[in-house]
């Protein structure tokens, strides 16, 4: 008989796994909204503030959480001297895909859709609506196309 999974294991090592701790942090409404601001362009305090109509301490929170993650860095402002900018790192840029992803799951089911740009367009001049496609063979790719297995962590003696 195959043997039964640890699922406390199981659950206390995805819990405390640094995935399951960024998607955690990922996932609060504000930390979405500043990643999508930096995305397309925003680099100042008061743009986000003003843009998101956010709380400058929230604001001062999640700007310097996503610092501390790597995911944003402060540079320089280039328009007034002591100003600061900031700017996504690589770790920070590698999040593309999911906040697309997440800008469409906002499009379609948050009530603050109405908040988020209307339309995406890609350089060809076209609408664009991201979509999860297989890397091989393009297909799109939905949850019943999908086999996984979960392992919980080896522990060596």
């Amino acid at each position: 008989m195959p043997e039964q999974p640890d699922l406390a294991g199981l659950q206390a090592a995805l819990s405390g796994s640094p995935l399951a701790q960024g998607l955690q942090m990922l996932g609060d409404r504000w930390t979405l909204a500043v990643l999508m601001g930096a995305f397309t362009g925003v680099r100042r305090f008061n743009d986000w503030q003003s843009r998101l109509a956010i709380p400058r301490s929230t604001l001062a929170n999640r700007l310097q959480r996503l610092t501390l993650l790597g995911l944003l860095r402060q540079r320089p402002g280039s328009d007034r001297p002591g100003r600061r900018a900031y700017h996504l790192t690589q770790a920070g840029l590698a999040l593309y895909d999911p906040v697309l992803m997440s800008w469409l799951w906002e499009k379609r089911w948050s009530p603050r859709a109405q908040e988020l740009p209307t339309r995406l367009q890609h350089r060809c001049g076209e609408g664009f609506t991201p979509r999860l496609v297989c890397s091989h063979c393009t297909t799109p790719v939905g949850l019943a196309d999908l086999g996984y297995t979960l392992r919980p962590p080896t522990h060596e003696a």
